[in-house]
């Protein structure tokens, strides 16, 4: 299966809801579609300590924060308390996913922190401290400028080691959009999910990929369906771009491509490092299988401006140069 063509960019408009504390699509959303636009529910400052010392925290929480030798994740709990009662109970609702360790691993820093200093038993609500903090630590986001955010509804979208929709943040204010990767686009109430984890481990056998997130996310133990069914390993990537020449005979590129569109079949969504793989193989197949060298360039611009959006900017506009003079050339 062979990357479709993407649909207009269109805004939009109502295209995720949440039931049962899981994130689906509204409406069917075809390959590349913006399923939705969100501002953050919570937003953190980047300078912990300066926030802890301002009037906008509670007045202890400076000194405590000495005694704790952290600043962030109190600076996470006093903006939580600044909260409205409806956001907090929105926020507090997202909960971390299934299989994460950080639940646990906040228990235990809590109970050896009371244990040296029990006189702070009573200073804060501490089960409330610990969920705030699991659930930043889990589901935050660190922009640019240092800020950590939270967002209500796209971040409870469930890891997928082959997701169906990616996000990005795109300006200064946290604006994130939600764009659909999977090429057979998401189904009206079909689940929305995204990779925790970056693209090289999806592209991993099974055991190492499970590995490779256990060690990143803290012991998150992935239950995808993909990691449940997974019985072959995909073809790799690296067998696809590794010594490409412009005199690479017919028949080894040849089989590049069909190699590459196995691993479509086993992968069915959009990938930067596909991309780059795609716009090398174009490269390559100019003179010898131009009509090719066309497919494979259109592929890999859409490719990266569906997955990597802004960040994609400089690649995306060397493929588009590439793919004009071959064009001037037919």
């Amino acid at each position: 299966m062979s990357p479709p063509l993407r649909v207009a960019a269109e805004l939009p408009s109502d295209g995720l809801k949440v039931e049962g504390g899981t994130l689906r699509a509204a409406r069917a959303l075809g390959f590349g579609a913006i399923a939705s636009r969100e501002l953050p529910l919570l937003l953190v400052p980047g300078d912990a300590w300066g926030f802890l010392g301002s009037s906008a925290a509670p007045e202890s929480f400076a000194e405590l924060a000495r005694r704790l030798g952290d600043a962030t994740r109190l600076a996470a709990y006093a903006a939580f308390l600044g909260m409205t009662e409806e956001k907090q109970e929105t926020f507090r609702n997202l909960g971390v996913p299934a299989g994460s360790g950080v639940p646990e691993a906040s228990q235990k820093a809590v109970a050896a922190f009371l244990r040296d200093f029990p006189e702070y038993t009573e200073a804060l609500d501490w089960h409330l401290f610990k969920q705030v903090v699991s659930i930043v630590s889990e589901r935050g986001t660190q922009l640019p400028s240092g800020q950590r955010v939270v967002y209500g509804r796209s971040d409870l979208a469930k890891h997928s080691c082959s997701p169906n929709a990616v996000t990005e943040v795109l300006g200064e204010d946290g604006l994130r959009e939600v764009r659909v990767i999977g090429f057979k686009g998401i189904s009206e109430n079909e689940e929305v999910t995204v990779s925790y984890v970056p693209e090289e481990l999806l592209l991993q056998p099974t055991t190492a990929r499970s590995r490779g997130i256990r060690e990143l996310r803290q012991g998150y133990l992935c239950r995808c369906t993909r990691c449940k069914l997974d019985g072959s390993d995909v073809p790799e990537l690296a067998a696809v771009g590794e010594k490409l020449r412009h005199d690479l005979a017919m028949e080894d590129l040849n089989g590049r491509l069909q190699l590459l569109q196995r691993l479509d079949v086993s992968l069915p969504l959009a990938m930067a490092s596909k991309a780059r793989v795609r716009f090398k193989l174009a490269q390559v197949a100019e003179k010898s299988m131009p009509q090719e060298a066309i497919q494979l360039y259109q592929l890999a611009l859409d490719e990266t401006d569906i997955v990597l959006g802004q960040k994609g900017l400089r690649n995306a506009s060397n493929i588009k140069r590439r793919l004009g003079q071959l064009l001037e050339q037919m």
